[in-house]
């Protein structure tokens, strides 16, 4: 049989035991009306999550009146359906908006402001280099990007990426990052301490995210003592630790740019600050050089020298050759260009 033949198969067994049509109440986790006039959407519990589709014939007649919107409580009236071409989701006929949900998000934000530790890490200063950063992620696609990101800054030796792996969905999902923030805290207390955490994880289905809104593990997150940066899910996504930490990304890949970028900073205005003291060095030499070449110049100009060498003579002191002025009786030294004389000066003449 082929695959074709077989999941037709399974359609079929899907439209013949399928229940009639069931009122079933959600959250709406995305809602999009697309060019054609259907709407496409995601409906979840927090826990269970399934797509759904309003054709556009009931989407025109639903939707005349206020557009429904992400975290919107709903009413569906709903029927399963299975193709081979869109797999399995929910065909909607009926939406009716019940409220706006608080959802977990929201409630862990008022908890953790309650117990004073909400804006503990937001108010933590972006550091201006990161040459340490603590990764806290899973295993997946999502940190395999990030990795390669910073892969080229780790084999420079100017960033040491530590990875505290844990599971970020499922009943596992709070113990294992609690262990894993629990270590991050513990090396940061010893030798092996970093600037900054980075918890990240690759997009996904809405309700996959909500595994992190636990207050506990939001709790310890926000009391770490270095700067916590997420990049958790898609722009859309708002989990409860994008709201405790000092800087939110939106996703894996703009997280990792910034680190990149934060690890390159302070090595790149070294390397142009180590350049700008060697052109200032290469100038004051050139100067001072120039400066020199005066002051010889000024000093063989006013050396007694210069005048010997156009012709002049002087008298000096026999004693300590200092010049002087001449006297009559008095005994020197005549010095010209072409060698030294005792003399004594008998009389002054007096030039007409």
């Amino acid at each position: 049989m082929s695959l074709a033949a077989y999941l037709d198969d399974v359609a079929s067994s899907v439209r013949q035991s399928a229940p009639p049509v069931s009122t079933v109440i959600a959250t709406l986790g995305e809602f999009h009306v697309s060019d054609s006039g259907a709407a496409h959407m995601w409906l979840h519990d927090g826990r269970s999550v399934c797509r759904g589709f309003l054709r556009a014939s009931r989407a025109r007649e639903i939707l005349a009146g206020p557009r429904p919107a992400r975290d919107d409580r709903v009413e569906t009236d709903v029927s399963p359906e299975y193709s081979p071409q869109w797999g399995f989701r929910l065909l909607v006929s009926g939406l009716r908006v019940t409220g706006r949900t608080l959802n977990d998000a929201d409630r862990g934000c008022s908890e953790l402001e309650r117990r004073g530790v909400l804006g503990l890490n937001r108010g933590l200063s972006v550091p201006p280099w990161i040459g340490a950063a603590a990764i806290l992620a899973p295993s997946g696609a999502g940190l395999e990007d990030f990795n390669q990101t910073i892969a080229p800054m780790e084999k420079a030796g100017i960033l040491r990426a530590d990875r505290y792996l844990a599971t970020f969905e499922g009943p596992n999902a709070v113990p294992s990052l609690l262990a894993a923030i629990r270590r991050v805290a513990e090396d940061q207390r010893s030798a092996r301490r970093h600037d900054a955490v980075f918890m990240v994880r690759g997009g996904g289905v809405p309700s996959a995210l909500s595994w992190l809104d636990d207050i506990e593990a939001c709790e310890a997150l926000a009391r770490l003592p270095l700067p916590v940066f997420t990049g958790l899910g898609h722009e859309r996504d708002s989990p409860l630790p994008d709201r405790v930490a000092c800087r939110a990304f939106g996703t894996p890949s703009k997280a990792a740019q910034f680190l990149r970028e934060a690890c390159t900073r302070l090595p790149l205005q070294a390397a142009a600050a180590s350049e700008a003291l060697a052109a200032a060095a290469r100038t004051l030499a050139d100067r001072a050089g120039e400066a020199a070449d005066r002051l010889l110049l000024r000093c063989a100009a006013g050396s007694p020298e210069a005048p010997l060498a156009r012709g002049y003579a002087f008298l000096a002191n026999a004693s300590d050759g200092r010049p002087v002025r001449p006297a009559a009786g008095r005994e020197a030294v005549l010095i010209a260009a072409g060698g030294r004389w005792r003399v004594t000066v008998h009389e002054e003449i007096t030039t007409p």
